[in-house]
């Protein structure tokens, strides 16, 4: 399963403010799997393991940070974009999670060398 191959290699992460960090997503176990490690620039670090369950035919995110949080979400390729929905937060923050909290990572019409990441809120 290669849906994800696009978002393989060293990513600069901007926030609306300007540089934010950076990422390394690197392709594990055949293709099968992501490991996606992030170091923001305020010194926190995260990891995360993404990976394709051909039962649910869905991908599955799991993940922690330098903080302790974690969270587990799940998600599907839609007309290119990559959909996540979180399932599951612990954090030193948020003391849960509602199921309208999902994000997408979008790659078009962007630049093959650019991948955008937007969370949303949303009740449907």
């Amino acid at each position: 399963m290669h849906q994800l191959d696009f978002w393989i290699g060293e990513w600069e992460v901007r926030s609306r403010e300007g540089p934010a960090g950076t990422s390394s997503i690197e392709s594990v176990l055949g293709g099968c799997a992501l490991i996606k490690k992030l170091s923001s620039d305020k010194g926190e670090t995260s990891l995360t393991v993404i990976f394709y369950d051909p039962a649910t035919g869905k991908w599955n995110e799991n993940g922690t940070t330098s903080n302790g949080d974690i969270w587990e979400a799940t998600g599907e390729l839609r007309e290119g974009d990559m959909h996540f929905f979180l399932g599951y937060v612990r954090s030193r923050t948020v003391a849960r999670c509602r199921p309208e909290h999902r994000w997408k990572c979008e790659r078009k019409p962007r630049p093959p060398s650019m991948v955008r990441l937007v969370g949303h809120r949303s009740t449907t």
